[in-house]
């Protein structure tokens, strides 16, 4: 009979169990903290990707925003810009030739506003104070306008004592048809603005701004048509010399080109310049090279790596001053390769 012993089988697995904790360990050793630097850069503004259409129902992801927001379709529009999301510009549908023809201005005052990605309208409504579903569409929230109910009152007999009990139902209607007219026209100058808001809505006229069949939308769009032919074309000295209706077609082109500018939609390369953030993760790899005795040669360290994010904006990312951001050691930074990858 042969006697079989088991220790040195029992030894082993104690030894594979030894080991394991031993790469464990350096596995954790090994795992390196990072610094984080924000460093502020300047680029060129990123171009607003919008696409036109005709469709009242939003498609899938999206929703609608009449006109008629001007805070909160502007929020949304620069949201999208940053993130590189698409906005669709939503116009009444044709009716006629004229109308399809985007080299003609009646395609292009019939704006009735804009689908946008539902998350982005999700954190609109969140800063704004509203509520959508694709159902009842954009609501004002019930519960947040009781809450604010008393400071608004406040507010309103802070305006009436500020303008010696004159009623303040003037100065929020012009403040609301500029920026309507703002909505649609984010570059039309500001002298512009607001000859058109003064002159076209005047009241006790019968200006094209006072014509209540029509949308706040379509009356601003053709107030600032009529704007343009008067103030930067040749249209009243055509006029005197010929019917309207040859005087408007002289003077297309010229609105046209105008009216594009003012909208920023002329397709032009933008020379605006932005500020933005940039964020260095900095992974240091070589941890070990400040004890005594270490004296390894560059081509012997691993490369040290940083990953820079521009993503983030100026508006959205700033930095809190009270953070004690980890120091980055600029003699380590002189020794130690560094590769850079920008995350876009």
């Amino acid at each position: 009979m042969t006697r079989v012993h088991h220790t040195r089988t029992q030894h082993a697995v104690q030894r594979g169990a030894v080991l394991e904790q031993q790469r464990a360990a350096v596995k954790k050793k090994k795992k390196k903290p990072y610094k984080i630097v924000l460093e502020a850069v300047t680029q060129e503004k990123k171009k607003l990707h919008s696409i036109l259409s005709y469709a009242s129902n939003a498609p899938k992801g999206f929703g609608f925003i009449p006109a008629g927001h001007p805070e909160f379709t502007e929020w949304c529009k620069e949201q999208c810009r940053q993130r590189n999301l698409d906005v669709h510009i939503v116009s009444a549908k044709p009716k006629n030739r004229m109308h399809a023809d985007p080299e003609k201005l009646s395609h292009h005052v019939h704006r009735v506003g804009h689908h946008f990605p539902l998350e982005i309208i999700t954190l609109a409504c969140s800063k704004f104070g509203y509520t959508y579903d694709e159902t009842h569409g954009l609501r004002k929230d019930k519960a947040r306008e009781r809450t604010n109910w008393i400071v608004q009152r406040v507010e309103d007999y802070s305006s009436r004592q500020a303008l010696h009990g004159r009623p303040t139902t003037e100065k929020e209607s012009k403040e609301h048809t500029s920026g309507a007219v703002r909505e649609m026209f984010p570059k039309i100058p500001e002298a512009d603005l607001i000859s058109i808001v003064n002159h076209a809505f005047e009241e006790g006229t019968n200006r094209v701004g006072n014509a209540k069949e029509l949308s706040l939308a379509r009356r601003v769009q053709l107030a600032v048509v009529a704007h343009i032919r008067h103030m930067y074309t040749d249209y009243d000295k055509i006029l005197k010399n010929g019917s309207w209706m040859q005087a408007r077609q002289q003077v297309e082109h010229v609105s046209l080109a105008k009216l594009k500018e003012w909208r920023d939609e002329t397709g032009e390369q933008s020379n605006e310049i932005e500020e933005t953030f940039r964020e260095v993760i900095v992974l240091d790899d070589d941890e070990d090279s400040s004890d005594e005795g270490s004296m390894t040669t560059p081509d012997e360290r691993e490369q040290s790596m940083e990953i820079v994010s521009s993503r983030a904006t100026a508006r959205d990312l700033q930095p809190d001053r009270r953070v004690d951001y980890a120091r980055v050691d600029a003699y380590a930074s002189r020794r130690m390769p560094r590769r850079t990858i920008v995350v876009q």
